[in-house]
């Protein structure tokens, strides 16, 4: 399992899309699951963590404004 924190400094939203494999994504208190197709929104300056919880390798998009 890898694990990264992000604290953003800069006003942009963020949004992570799964594509292969499985993540945990945390924004502030909230833990949620991530499979292939699915999509979470992290508002601008929000704490956020992202952890590979598949036994492979996990693949996902990271797009920002």
């Amino acid at each position: 399992r890898s694990h990264c924190d992000w604290s953003s400094d800069v006003c942009s939203s963020d949004l992570v899309t799964v594509v292969e494999g499985q993540l945990e994504l945390v924004v502030g208190n909230e833990k949620i699951e991530l499979d292939p197709g699915n999509e979470v929104f992290i508002p601008a300056k929000a704490l956020h963590s992202v952890i590979n919880i598949h036994e492979g390798v996990t693949r996902w998009l990271f797009g920002y404004n």
